[in-house]
Formats: structure tokens, C-alpha cells, sequence
């Protein structure tokens, strides 16, 4: 009799913690990046060039239209997350941000720009993971990062780039996924700005070898 008491007292306290309110209604969540006022990134030791910021959705047919899945203590899916802002417009928005907070002039590519980010958005997602006493709420952002030089189509670097944002909570909210997704956001970004890569890139298209 106590195990059974034990049992139900321990899925009354999942539920408690992943179904509040909002749990079986979609959610609309505004995703973006805001550079920090007072702060530079090593961007800021390049020389002010012309800088294209491409973005292609390249993620998962099945995740286009969303950003994540509210699931409930069984782990069944409950109602859809999706951005407010096309997922590629918000990474190409953080990216331009960034480069021109750090002092560089972002262009199109008909504008004959010194560099191209090209960027292939491979995931944006968040989700709930149920601990015993507190839910998880994780945000990631992957993708592809290319530095290219815009006349010949040559990629100066590439490489993958992923980031993940926890943040723990009791009840979870709308307002949790997209905190964790923002925060997501501005890990990727920061970590765009302080890639060696990136940088190398970036100045090498700057100055190229005569």
C-alpha cells in the first residue's frame, strides 16, 4: 500500500511540475539577439570591412515549422512552439547585429562585399526534460558556418558550430522556451564572434596576399 502511495505521489509531483495552464495551448515565442551596449567582441580587432550575411534553412522538413514540442509527464507531445520570426531571419538578424555593433558595414551581396558569412541553419529547438524535482528547459541552435570570398566562391573557413542553453524551473512556461532559445541564440553568436576560424578568415579576406 505504501509503494502505491509512493507511485501516485511521485506522478502527482511530475505532473504538477510540467502541466501548468498553458501546457495543451501552442506557443508563440520572440526569438532574438541584442548586442550587449558596452561590450566588443574580438570582431572589433578587424578592420571595418563590408560584410554579406547569407542564411539558408537547411533544417529538418519535419522542424520547419516549428521550434519545439510542449510534451506532457508521459512524454507525449501536447501543442507546437513556433518563432514569431522566421528561424533564418533571426540568425541572420543576431549575425548582421553583431558585426555591425563590432564596427563593420553589413551589405548585400550585390554591394561587392569584402567577406560572405554564409550560414546553413541546421537546427533550432527546444523542449522540456523532467527531472524529479524541476523540469530542464534546453535550447539549441546548430549550423554550418562559411567565411567566402564573394568573387570567387571560395570558403576562406567552415566548420560546424552548435550551442545549448539549460535553465532549470519548477513550472514551465511559454516564456521559458524562449528564454532558453534566446539564450541559445546568444551563445552561438558569441561563440561565432571568438571562433579563430572566423576571425582568420574574416581578416585574410580583409587583407588579401597581393
Amino acid at each position: 500500500m505504501l509503494a502505491v502511495k509512493s507511485s501516485l505521489c511521485s506522478a502527482a509531483v511530475l505532473t504538477i511540475l510540467v502541466l501548468p495552464g498553458c501546457a495543451l495551448t501552442d506557443a508563440n515565442v520572440d526569438v532574438a539577439y541584442v548586442p550587449e551596449a558596452e561590450k566588443k567582441s574580438p570582431l572589433s580587432t578587424i578592420e571595418t570591412m563590408a560584410i554579406a550575411v547569407v542564411v539558408e534553412d537547411d533544417r529538418d522538413p519535419g522542424e520547419k515549422d516549428i521550434v519545439g514540442h510542449k510534451k506532457n509527464s508521459y512524454g507525449m507531445i501536447t501543442a507546437k512552439i513556433f518563432s514569431k520570426t522566421p528561424p533564418a531571419s533571426v540568425l541572420h538578424d543576431a549575425l548582421a547585429k553583431e558585426l555591425a555593433h563590432n564596427g563593420h558595414q553589413v551589405v548585400g551581396q550585390q554591394a561587392s562585399p569584402r567577406a560572405v558569412v554564409r550560414t546553413s541553419l541546421k537546427r533550432i529547438w527546444t523542449e522540456a526534460k523532467i527531472h524529479f524535482w524541476d523540469v530542464e528547459v534546453t535550447g539549441t541552435l546548430s549550423s554550418q558556418i562559411s567565411i567566402v570570398a564573394p568573387k570567387s566562391g571560395q570558403a576562406a573557413y567552415t566548420a560546424p558550430m552548435s550551442c545549448t542553453y539549460r535553465c532549470s524551473t519548477q513550472i514551465v512556461t511559454d516564456g521559458d522556451y524562449q528564454k532558453a532559445l534566446n539564450g541559445a541564440l546568444a551563445e552561438f553568436v558569441r561563440s561565432f564572434a571568438r571562433d579563430p576560424g572566423v576571425l582568420k578568415g574574416l581578416r585574410g579576406l580583409r587583407e588579401p596576399k597581393p
